[in-house]
């Protein structure tokens, strides 16, 4: 086994996820190859960019389309409160209604559906087109 281009540094990968070309890297760590990356790192085949910061540790990652969705245990990312679980389109984050009362351990898309795993009492409410139902 060898690091990718220095891989995460001290800390440890908890989840990785491949969309496109690009690898994404999820878990509790501070860089990956010498860019501060807090808990959350793409790597695009010859570079690794942070991809926000994550206030605790990034467990799980799905893709829907253009949208990603992470998961993990974390209350915010890039300063925008986000309880465990939080979507990424365009280059912005976004929280998911209130977000989760625990501890997210899995993410898995299926078709336009996102199946959430974890150690919650609570769930978001099914939305379609942009509206509870």
């Amino acid at each position: 086994w060898e690091s990718i281009n220095g891989g995460v540094g001290e800390g440890r990968v908890l989840t990785i996820a491949f969309i496109g070309e690009d690898m994404l890297v999820g878990g509790n760590f501070l860089e990956a190859g010498g860019v501060a990356a807090k808990n959350l790192a793409r790597w695009d085949t010859r570079s690794w960019t942070a991809m926000g910061e994550f206030n605790g540790e990034v467990t799980s990652i799905a893709s829907i389309g253009e949208f990603l969705f992470v998961g993990g245990e974390f209350t915010s990312v890039s300063g925008i409160a986000a309880n465990r679980i939080a979507s990424y389109q365009l280059g912005i984050w976004y929280p998911l209604r209130n977000g989760l009362s625990g501890r997210v351990n899995s993410l898995m898309s299926i078709g336009a559906c996102l199946y959430l795993g974890g150690a919650f009492t609570h769930t978001i409410p099914k939305m379609e087109g942009g509206k509870d139902v």
